[in-house]
């Protein structure tokens, strides 16, 4: 759990809970190798993430509110205690759909102890109709807009149960409004990587992905911004690895170089997700290599082409499956390890896809 800082003196004070981790309970699932080693340090990794979504909000917060962040993976009742002691006027959750049960019972806990409560994040984004059961309020979609006109109807005792950019097209955000998330909230001595965003959503559109549904269409920061907020994380930590809380980064491949031109200017190392077609760009490889990317994650989805059929509006991954091999091949020549990602479930798949698709990992390296 993240240190409680002092506070100074403010009118008001919310309290954001990143509800961090992983957790499986089910005995089946866990038989069938979720305590694989890859799995478990994955999930490792994902709780040691600080949650750039409550960062941000925390810098879109009025200055009349004092802002405590923190993070509850594994916590105990004393840590619970410590955030009743500090009587917030709210107690705002993100969470994933991993953690969002305990995310639900400790919301009624607070709600109990008459605390006001809110959710967001990409569950009850998915779900609100569920999560409105379990809090005062919800968040639906992008919360940058929403968080600021959520607090002062807040002081007006005037909250509604439900602020959506989904539903409510006047809180669309646009990137030229961002503001650069309070990193400073953090006990930096903790992680091993910090995020920031430099693109929101995915013009794909598969299927399965909840890249541009959930949350928002595809959009840019401007390099300007991406600086500043590279600059801001360095003030605090002098040998960042970066995550990039990205769906596909590199869409814009003229926008990409820019930004691959501005990572190389910082010592760091870094990760990312992208597509395949990073790989037809020659240019934007080398830039890859210079600005230190360790890796990027692809979704091949599956060994099998037949499964891509449908998958995206034009086919594109589909008309991508003979050149896998080669694109692999390409990208770790320039010292850039490739994350695969797989589906296993799809319509044409059978028994036999489980070794196939080990097959091609082994076969791809």
């Amino acid at each position: 759990m993240a240190a409680i800082t002092n506070l100074t003196m403010k009118e008001y004070q919310v309290v954001l809970i990143s509800m961090s981790g992983v957790r499986v309970y089910n005995k089946k699932l866990l038989n069938l190798g979720l305590t694989l080693p890859g799995f478990v340090d994955r999930s490792r990794v994902i709780a040691s993430l600080p949650s750039l979504g409550l960062l941000t909000i925390a810098s879109h917060t009025p200055e009349n509110w004092e802002v405590v962040y923190i993070e509850l993976d594994d916590y105990t009742e004393s840590d619970i205690e410590k955030i009743i002691n500090l009587r917030p006027d709210i107690i705002a959750f993100s969470s994933l759909t991993a953690r969002i049960n305990e995310t639900y019972l400790l919301s009624n806990k607070f709600r109990k102890l008459g605390f006001t409560t809110i959710i967001g994040g990409l569950h009850v984004s998915a779900l609100p109709e569920e999560g409105m059961e379990f809090a005062d309020c919800l968040i639906q979609g992008e919360g940058e807009i929403i968080w600021e006109k959520l607090l002062r109807d807040f002081e007006n005792k005037q909250l509604k149960p439900l602020y959506s950019s989904i539903t409510n097209h006047n809180f669309a955000f646009h990137f030229n409004a961002s503001k650069i998330p309070k990193y400073e909230l953090l006990d930096i001595s903790k992680y091993n990587r910090l995020t920031i965003q430099t693109t929101r959503g995915c013009p794909l559109h598969c299927s399965f992905c909840a890249a541009s549904r959930t949350i928002s269409s595809y959009k840019k920061k401007s390099i300007e911004l991406i600086e500043k907020e590279l600059n801001k994380i360095f003030e605090l930590w002098n040998k960042p690895f970066i995550e990039l809380a990205d769906d596909n980064t590199f869409v814009d491949k003229v926008w990409s170089k820019d930004l691959l031109k501005l990572f190389s200017e910082y010592k760091m190392k870094w990760f990312t997700e992208t597509d395949i077609s990073v790989a037809y760009d020659d240019a934007l490889l080398e830039l890859l290599a210079k600005s230190n990317c360790a890796q990027i994650l692809i979704g091949f989805e599956t060994s099998n082409s037949e499964g891509l059929l449908g998958l995206d509006k034009a086919n594109w991954k589909h008309k991508q499956f003979d050149n896998y091999l080669k694109a692999i091949e390409k990208i770790q020549s320039y010292g850039i390890s490739v994350n695969g990602c797989f589906i296993l479930g799809f319509d044409t798949d059978t028994k036999d896809t489980f070794k196939e698709t080990e097959f091609f990992i082994k076969e791809s390296h």
